[in-house]
């Protein structure tokens, strides 16, 4: 059933490993009036997925089609195969009344905002640390120690502020709370008599600020102590 308000479009970034995506599938699981903005690929379709539910799926030709055409609003190639967002998908949601979430990459909520800017909220997750951020890609394993090592470093790199350009902010430290917290920014955003719109008040960009760069200090120093203590092994080798 459509909000009472404009419908939402909810994205979720961060860094790989952050869980953006744990944390958007607990929305879809909890709140029926959500939908999942369904990706278009152009690699093949498992047995069990099924065309314009899973994925869309598009040949090689067709999806650099919708790229010239500007049919996407982010794309990426992994593993020899794109990956993007349908604009035309999304339009129809929105036309449907629907509330869309979507967890993508920075660069691909910020243009969802630039598209839709109307409907669009954001919500950056951010690690809790380095090590935890490890740990989630490692126990993952479907990236190799290279792969990790490289997603680590522009997490670091380009990623963790970047916060500042969204609207919310939440840190995933505890998984239990994290879940509430993005169940707190939905419900704000699409009931405005909800309860839990006082609570999201506090993962606002501005009022979360201060946590957010106290995150980030860690972050840092845990960056600067393991160089430390990689130059002092190389030493001792």
């Amino acid at each position: 059933m459509p909000n009472e308000l404009e419908n939402v479009l909810l994205v979720v970034s961060g860094p790989s490993g952050s869980g953006k995506n744990t944390l958007l599938n607990y929305i879809l699981e909890n709140r029926p009036d959500s939908v999942h903005s369904v990706s278009a690929t152009t690699r093949a379709p498992r047995f069990f997925e099924h065309d314009g539910v899973d994925y869309y799926f598009k040949t090689t030709a067709e999806f650099e089609q919708l790229i010239d055409e500007g049919g996407l609003i982010e794309w990426d190639k992994y593993r020899g195969n794109y990956y993007g967002t349908l604009v035309s998908d999304v339009q129809r949601k929105i036309d449907m009344g629907l509330n869309v979430v979507f967890d993508i990459t920075i660069p691909g909520a910020e243009n969802v905002k630039r598209l839709f800017p109307a409907e669009t909220k954001t919500v950056f997750v951010l690690p809790p640390s380095i090590r935890i951020l490890r740990h989630r890609l490692v126990n993952r394993k479907s990236d190799d120690e290279e792969t990790i090592n490289k997603r680590i470093e522009f997490a670091i790199r380009s990623e963790i502020e970047k916060y500042r350009d969204f609207d919310y902010v939440i840190v995933n430290d505890d998984l239990d709370e994290a879940r509430r917290n993005i169940l707190a920014i939905y419900d704000s955003l699409t009931n405005p008599d909800s309860e839990n719109t006082a609570a999201a008040e506090r993962f606002k960009k501005d009022a979360f600020a201060e946590h957010a760069e106290e995150t980030i200090r860690k972050i840092r120093e845990e960056i600067r102590a393991d160089a430390e203590e990689d130059a002092g092994e190389q030493i001792q080798q």
